[in-house]
């Protein structure tokens, strides 16, 4: 059974093999915990939660009350929000370098 946390260690390969094949096991099982936990863990060490926010929503247009699906999508979210403000503070005291450096040369 898929629903058993013993059989969701990361497999042999690559992470995008493993997003692959989560999301084949949440198109046959969309409403287990542990394959949608199991995918979170292999976003979280890519980095990247792109194309997430369509596979929520791929999944809730068939069922529209599965608290998996929503819940994945609330925390792509919030990771999705973290990564935009922490470039808008990068960006910010980007600029404040290259003012500083400026003043210095004028």
């Amino acid at each position: 059974s898929s629903g058993i946390n013993a059989e969701w260690p990361l497999r042999p390969g690559d992470l995008q093999d493993e997003m692959t094949f989560t999301e084949s096991v949440i198109d046959d099982q969309p409403k287990n915990y542990q394959v949608w936990h199991h995918r979170r863990c292999i976003i979280e060490m890519k980095g990247d939660p792109s194309g997430e926010l369509e596979l929520t929503e791929y999944t809730l247009s068939s069922d529209a009350k599965n608290y998996h699906a929503w819940d994945h999508r609330q925390w792509v979210r919030v990771v999705r929000k973290q990564a935009d403000v922490s470039c808008v503070i990068f960006t910010f005291f980007s600029f404040l370098c290259i003012i500083s450096v400026l003043e210095d040369h004028v």
